[in-house]
């Protein structure tokens, strides 16, 4: 994951969900505990902390599904009081409307839940002290209305970026997106000054100090020498010379899958149910080995073209270790797989 730093390190697993990793961040639960400090009520601190998980959670379910359709799906989602965040190290670009996603479901989600609540007879209120109806409908507001700005890792901020990235890389793009979150981020300060809300100045802080955290910083890649490799292989010409290795690996699986398959067809003719159940569990086993191995082979043809076009100095630690584990893997053969 890479959500391991800085202001979003502490989170809570939240199982997988279509193929997304979803984890909330402890964020969420703390904002729930602020409210109900500030209000001296916990049942609406509790209904803040609810409304904000279940806005995000909501906004971000039709993005996962969005971006599955179109062939780059979202592998790690961290829910945070305003809205989604992916890992930084395996983020696809994709085309800016799919982040726009965000605050259009969440209109639909805030239209859905004022309905509700009118219907049931809820009070709406938030002076003197706020109801829970309130308090629960605020979240969900704050949600969407802080994914409507430009300001990224938020999701409207994430389309921008996308945008620029298709037109002048992702590493300028992401530049390019910080230096504007930052300039929105001031402004909110300022804003919270001129209205007197703690609430809205940590809004802003949290957003620049995410936006911070996801910013790469490569270092200029160093000149190319005769010698140069990287656990063992040769990246100056590219990616070319894993493919390579890969080729010879996963012609050797197919003729073990071979066999296995052959082997599993024998079980599965003897009579009774337990043979049928173990083939069928066997073929899913392998064939979430197989997924995993494509999505590690797509992974490492990202990272083996970063290295070829920014060099080695620019990956993080976590595609380190992804390519020190795709080299491992490789080195092993199949039997080691």
């Amino acid at each position: 994951m890479g959500f391991r730093d800085g202001l979003l390190r502490w989170t809570i697993p939240a199982g997988r969900w279509g193929g997304t990793t979803v984890r909330v961040s402890v964020l969420v639960p703390l904002a729930g505990i602020a409210a109900a400090i500030r209000t001296s009520d916990l049942a609406v601190g509790s209904a803040v902390a609810v409304g904000l998980l279940l806005a995000a959670a909501c906004t971000e379910a039709v993005r996962c599904v969005v971006s599955a359709r179109l062939g780059a799906p979202v592998r790690d989602l961290l829910l945070w009081p305003l809205g989604g965040l992916e890992s930084p190290e395996a983020t696809p670009t994709r085309p800016p409307w799919v982040h726009l996603c965000v605050p259009a479901s969440g209109l639909v989600v805030c239209g859905a839940l004022w309905g509700v609540v009118r219907s049931l007879g809820a009070p709406v209120a938030l002076e003197p002290e706020p109801t829970i109806a309130a308090a629960f409908l605020l979240s969900a507001a704050v949600v969407t209305g802080a994914n409507l700005l430009p300001a990224w890792p938020l999701a409207s901020g994430r389309a921008v970026r996308d945008f620029w990235a298709d037109r002048s890389g992702p590493h300028a793009a992401d530049l390019a997106a910080a230096g504007l979150t930052h300039l929105i981020g001031v402004l909110w300060l300022f804003l919270a000054v001129a209205i007197g809300s703690a609430w809205v100045a940590a809004a802003a802080a949290a957003v620049m100090l995410a936006a911070r955290e996801r910013r790469q910083r490569p270092r200029p890649a160093p000149r190319p020498r005769e010698n140069d490799t990287f656990l063992g292989y040769d990246f100056s010409a590219g990616y070319t010379s894993l493919e390579r290795d890969e080729t010879d690996e996963s012609s050797a699986a197919s003729g073990q899958d071979e066999f296995e398959t052959a082997a599993y067809e024998q079980a599965a003719a003897a009579p009774g149910s337990l043979a049928d159940w173990r083939r069928q569990r066997e073929e899913a086993r392998r064939e979430r080995e197989r997924d995993e191995q494509r999505r590690e082979a797509l992974e490492v043809d990202r990272l083996l073209r970063k290295i070829s076009a920014e060099g080695e100095r620019a990956l993080t630690a976590a595609e380190r270790r992804t390519l020190t584990r795709a080299a491992a893997r490789l080195r092993q053969g199949p039997a080691g797989s």
